[in-house]
């Protein structure tokens, strides 16, 4: 992903204070600071988070993107992360993947498990096999070789969109575990891991058979298995083993029940999934999403849904601090869609298997429609932080468009925009 293009970086921040490297420019009609930065440095913009003096109080930091496909997005969330981890002690790295395809990622992290080639294949999507990722898996790696277990970072994956991937976990694990009883565990999820993926959501396709229902009758089964053995599970493994098995049952339901849910729902989900997994480890956590699930508002007005960021700002209050990207034009990965509303009109009715052309390089032009990111043109940085929670300009407290593209790109005119104001980047 060898991409060149003028971003910049919009920072929601809870105190607005003195950095170390800052300026002051015009936006709009109101001057503002901003907190530029190099793309290439090893600093970026590490400056801002030294000069913030409630920085040790922050528990969850969570890092968006404006599309899944951005080579220097990755690259600033990756440093990002490295440097929280080395100077304020974040323990926890979250994704937005399955939480079973991770736990093969946080036992290769954590004791060597696999090869790294091979655990990057759980990821659920191409989004995250990137060399960005891979190499942000060895240096975790790495930064665990000589640490204790309360000190080693851990790889979580707090998504729930996956099915399979859960419950293909638990078979693996008791594959090599010295549990009495783990035969009957197998019995119990035969029915999934006797199929592949494909075959599971075929199945599901199929309403007659109403495989639903017995997914949920296996989550149940699982879950009195677990019960069950918990003791013996505990004694041979660890309590802390024990929850990430429970995790994975925990997570299977919500995948299952995301079949019939709204939308929303998964926002609600990966909310509850990264408040446990920060409660129950106790220590800093780091959430790498989309921008669409890390802002803070963009309540649904019909059904009262909001974004995963709502939910954790509820929670945490100013101990969440969000991220967030935009950018005024181009190149980027993405699964590429038909461009236009008539065209895939044509292909839906008469080549509906071409469809989308798989994952290629896609751009998006400046344009006049940037509502947002035009008001930046004159600011000769072209990356750089804003600090928003004090403004009352209104380039940012009044709704503006900016370009929001996720793993698949549609190239509708209307369908790549989204509507930003101050609290939702």
């Amino acid at each position: 992903m060898n991409l060149k293009f003028f971003c910049y970086l919009l920072l929601i921040t809870l105190i607005c204070k003195k950095s170390y490297s800052q300026e002051i420019v015009k936006i709009g009609l109101l001057e503002e600071t901003i907190y530029p930065f190099e793309l290439n440095s090893p600093n970026l913009f590490f400056d801002f988070f030294k000069s913030k003096s409630n920085s040790n109080e922050i528990k969850i930091i969570g890092m968006g993107e404006a599309t899944h496909g951005t080579k220097e997005f990755f690259n600033i969330k990756k440093e990002t992360f490295k440097f929280l981890a080395l100077h304020y002690n974040y323990r926890i790295f979250g994704i937005e993947a399955s939480f079973g395809g991770c736990s093969y990622i946080n036992d290769y992290v954590s004791s060597g498990t696999g090869n790294i080639d091979s655990v990057i294949l759980n990821f659920d999507f191409w989004t995250w096999r990137t060399e960005e990722v891979k190499d942000l898996i060895l240096w975790i790696k790495d930064f665990n070789l000589d640490k204790s277990q309360n000190e080693k970072i851990i790889f979580y994956g707090f998504d729930m969109q996956n099915i399979y991937s859960p419950i293909q976990y638990l078979n693996t694990f008791f594959n090599h575990t010295k549990i009495e009883n783990s035969k009957k565990l197998h019995e119990i999820i035969k029915p999934i891991t006797q199929l592949s993926e494909l075959d599971v959501y075929k199945k599901l396709e199929n309403k007659i058979l109403h495989f639903s229902d017995t997914l949920f009758q296996i989550h149940d089964l699982i879950n009195d298995w677990l019960q069950n053995n918990k003791a013996e599970i505990q004694s041979i493994h660890s309590e802390r083993q024990f929850r990430l098995l429970q995790f994975c049952s925990d997570n299977y339901y919500q995948a299952i029940k995301n079949l019939s849910a709204g939308y929303y729902y998964r926002d609600s989900c990966m909310a509850v999934n990264i408040t446990k997994i920060q409660q129950q480890e106790d220590a800093k956590m780091f959430i790498w999403a989309h921008n669409g699930h890390i802002n803070l508002s963009n309540l649904d007005k019909i059904s009262g849904s909001k974004p995963m960021g709502a939910y954790l700002k509820s929670n945490y209050r100013e101990k969440y601090y969000s991220i967030g990207f935009v950018f005024s034009k181009g190149n980027f990965q993405a699964v590429k869609g038909p461009n236009s509303i008539f065209g895939g009109l044509l292909k839906y009715i008469f080549a509906r298997k071409k469809l989308y052309k798989g994952l290629i390089e896609c751009s998006v032009p400046n344009s006049k429609r940037n509502t947002l990111t035009n008001n930046f043109k004159l600011i000769e940085h072209t990356a750089f932080l804003i600090d928003l929670i004090n403004t009352n300009n209104t380039v940012f407290t009044t709704s503006k468009q900016a370009y929001d593209i996720g793993a698949v790109f549609i190239n509708y005119k209307k369908k790549c925009w989204s509507n930003h104001s101050k609290r939702t980047i």
